[in-house]
């Protein structure tokens, strides 16, 4: 049974790797044409859009590897199928359960880099393509550190937000105050600060003024803070779910919850994450019916269209109940569930039916 693992395994993950490659590319390429349009921006060139399609790759890899799995997966057996060799094994007594079972062990370490890969390298890579070209393209404005933390540079005032919850809405905000010689005048720091009539409101505010004598520190509920860049400029800077990794996402909500703020993408994002090894063994097994009964009749060409309809499939599922999920106010487990459950039993469908 071993040598049936490695052989499966070994077909299965090359032509799993080789329409990873083809789907990369793919999306490089449409990635790259899209961020043309803001080539010209600040210091954004066509180098650094090729910077930032590169840095994004890993969390696209991440992303497609259920879809490359699945076709992958139709492509090798099928290949396997047309040498008769898997009605061999068939008629040896290998069912098509102890086949799917043998996929599973054989990519096993496969699933596991992958998503060491997603939650490990991705993030950290999209963070720092997105900081790169948010620096860009405002000519030095706007920094973000690896943490989520902006660094906004406004005239004479050097702004640090820690956590942006939407443009118009900044929690643990510090400006320091410099004069025309560079020195520090003035360091303010705002629990939070709204954007409202055009104005940022800051509250509960603690200033300490420095001069050379002293530093004189005085606490304020309420001020105007006259800055002149608007909430537009912050949508560039607002930390996405694929930005993080699963620990910095738990993190994420329980910071929204203690600001009694709504955390269901999060959450849902949260669980398609802890999902995605369980969802990626469910696109294998989906892939083993397909060389069976009727469809091995099927030409590999639309076989594999079959598949994509399948894949994609199951990712509009997943769009579907994301939203549905939070308008309805389902749980999130649950939404982030129920397209692997029900892609599951339809393998489990699949599978009988090709052993009828």
């Amino acid at each position: 049974m071993k040598i049936i693992d490695r052989y499966l395994g070994k077909t299965v993950i090359g032509t799993t790797l080789s329409v990873l490659a083809i789907l990369l590319v793919l999306f490089s390429l449409i990635k790259l044409i899209s961020e043309t349009r803001d080539i010209g921006y600040g210091h954004y060139t066509l180098l650094n859009a090729f910077y930032y399609v590169l840095l994004t790759l890993p969390s696209q890899f991440y992303s497609f590897f259920p879809v490359a799995i699945l076709l992958g997966s139709i492509l090798g057996l099928s290949v396997l199928a047309r040498h008769s060799e898997l009605m061999i094994l068939h008629s040896n007594g290998v069912s098509l359960y102890q086949m799917a079972w043998s996929l599973l062990k054989a990519t096993l370490l496969m699933v596991f880099l992958t998503v060491l890969l997603g939650e490990g390298l991705a993030p950290r890579a999209a963070r720092l393509a997105e900081s790169h070209k948010s620096f860009l393209t405002t000519n030095g404005q706007t920094l973000m550190t690896q943490q989520g933390a902006v660094w906004i540079r406004d005239g004479r005032n050097y702004i640090y937000i820690q956590s942006i919850l939407n443009p118009s809405h900044l929690n643990k905000v510090t400006r320091y105050q410099f004069d025309d010689h560079n020195n520090l005048l003035a360091s303010s720091f705002a629990r939070q600060i709204n954007y409202q009539g055009n104005t940022w409101n800051a509250y509960d505010i603690v200033t300490s003024i420095i001069s050379l004598k002293k530093i004189r520190s005085t606490h304020t509920a309420h001020e105007i803070w006259p800055l002149s860049f608007s909430p537009k400029l912050l949508n560039i800077s607002i930390i996405q779910p694929e930005e993080m990794s699963l620990k910095q996402l738990n993190e994420y909500i329980h910071y929204r919850r203690e600001n009694r703020l709504n955390t269901s993408q999060y959450e849902l994002a949260f669980w398609q994450r802890v999902l995605q090894p369980l969802a990626i063994w469910v696109m294998l097994c989906l892939s083993i019916p397909f060389t069976f009964k009727h469809l091995r009749s099927l030409a590999t060409s639309l076989r594999t269209i079959v598949g994509v309809i399948v894949g994609f499939g199951f990712y509009l599922l997943n769009d579907f109940f994301g939203p549905f999920a939070i308008v309805y106010q389902w749980p999130p487990f649950l939404a982030a569930l129920l397209p692997i459950f029900i892609f599951m039993l339809i393998a489990l469908l699949l599978m009988r039916w090709a052993r009828s």
